[in-house]
């Protein structure tokens, strides 16, 4: 049975922080899975590039290349973040589309393009306060969930203690829930709530194992009242 891009995409959430870490060239090139990220932060006007190596599958171990093996976006060498496990390039201002390569050890190159369309881009609701005493919709103005898309909120406090996280993947949905007992942990008087969508897909090139994609866009961060 196929892996869906959806349990593909929770497995990554659960399997991110990985501190096993093996060189790249030591691993038969076509086992190792490739993923890549273009990531739009509309909070800090950044667009993020992110490429990550595991051996195997989604949850493989992490993988450093070295040698001749190097990852690319839109043809700018990418710097490994060792915290991460994932190699990474940082963009000024709101960068759309572009291409990430892969060349592995036996120099073979693997070219992929992504890109954030305007169905990943949505705003916040205007919303001045919420209530703990009942359960919150946050209803984005954007399109509605089309196939391999998702939403995912965050509502923390304003140092970001007590971050509370809920996904939407429902294909037609315009909105997620969050509900009272997730808001009840909030106990400040405001609240800080952030959106991203997500939209997954296949690489068109990629090694034997296969690989992901992901365009995001990220909300900028909207401030709220916070009732009892």
């Amino acid at each position: 049975m196929k892996t869906s891009l959806w349990t593909m995409l929770l497995m990554i959430l659960v399997w991110f922080a990985s501190c096993e870490t093996e060189d790249a060239a030591t691993v038969d090139q076509s086992r190792i899975h490739t993923s890549y990220e273009l990531f739009y932060n509309a909070a800090e006007n950044k667009t993020y590039a992110y490429s990550q190596f595991r051996f195997g599958n989604v949850v493989g171990t992490v993988l450093s290349l070295s040698g001749q093996s190097e990852a690319r976006f839109d043809n700018n060498r990418m710097n490994y973040e060792p915290i991460t496990g994932r190699y990474e390039h940082i963009m000024d201002g709101f960068v759309r589309e572009g291409t990430f390569s892969w060349q592995d050890n036996n120099g073979k190159k693997y070219t992929n393009s992504v890109a954030i369309t305007e169905t990943e881009v949505i705003t916040n609701p205007a919303v001045e306060a919420i209530s703990k005493a009942a359960d919150f919709e946050y209803i984005w103005g954007g399109k509605a969930l089309e196939a391999n898309q998702s939403v995912g909120l965050f509502v923390s406090e304003p140092s970001g203690e007590n971050n509370q996280f809920v996904l939407q993947v429902l294909q037609g949905a315009s909105s997620v829930s969050i509900g009272r007992t997730l808001l009840d942990k909030i106990k400040t008087p405001t609240a800080i709530m952030i959106a991203d969508r997500s939209r997954s897909s296949i690489p068109a090139e990629a090694p034997t194992v296969g690989g992901l994609i992901i365009a995001k866009y990220r909300t900028p961060p909207l401030t709220v009242k916070v009732n009892p």
